[in-house]
């Protein structure tokens, strides 16, 4: 028989050697979880920061869409919301700077009754809330069935000596006319 001695050494090498490999197998468990978790929560944090960016009023933040499926999923949905969001914002102040110029061109027509100062003040509504710089007001001369240069803005004066009449269906301003659009 083998003495006691000899068989409780080994049995305690076998102990030493599957705490060593039960260590092992956890430190490797360990950090395989933290890369995994970190894999996992970087796309979740970058899709945080980009909300909080949308919520401070930055409406291009946006997300890579990246990840597992369904990360890669959220972060496109979150993308389109934020380009949807973008888009009711520039409607919204666009439709704010037509209303604007309703309302001064509004004020001009109650302020006078002179044709020419109604004129230039609904023009120059017309272009602050469209936001360009030239523009034109043509009337409708019935008899001649040709629309007439009345008022203009943005470009010299000389421009309009040329050209101030169009026949109904000619030129721009005569094809307006004859279309109604």
């Amino acid at each position: 028989l083998m003495p006691t001695r000899i068989v409780l050494a080994a049995i305690a090498d076998l102990r030493l050697y599957l705490l060593i490999l039960l260590m092992g197998v956890g430190a490797v468990t360990l950090v395989g979880a933290v890369l995994i978790g970190e894999k996992l929560t970087r796309p979740i944090i970058a899709l945080e920061d980009a909300a909080h960016r949308i919520q401070q009023g930055d409406l291009d933040a946006r997300v890579e869409a990246g990840g597992s499926h369904e990360i890669a999923a959220l972060g496109a949905t979150f993308n389109t919301m934020a380009k949807g969001l973008a888009q009711s914002r520039s409607q919204i102040e666009r439709q704010l700077r037509e209303l604007a110029a309703i309302n001064r061109i509004g004020t001009a027509v109650s302020g006078t009754l002179l044709l020419n100062e109604v004129l230039d003040q609904a023009l120059d509504a017309t272009l602050l809330g469209l936001g360009v710089e030239a523009g034109e007001i043509f009337l409708l001369d019935e008899e001649q069935a040709e629309v007439v240069l009345a008022r203009h803005r943005g470009l010299a004066p000389e421009v309009f000596l040329e050209i101030h009449r169009f026949k109904l269906g000619e030129g721009f301003p005569g094809r307006v006319a004859l279309s109604g659009e």
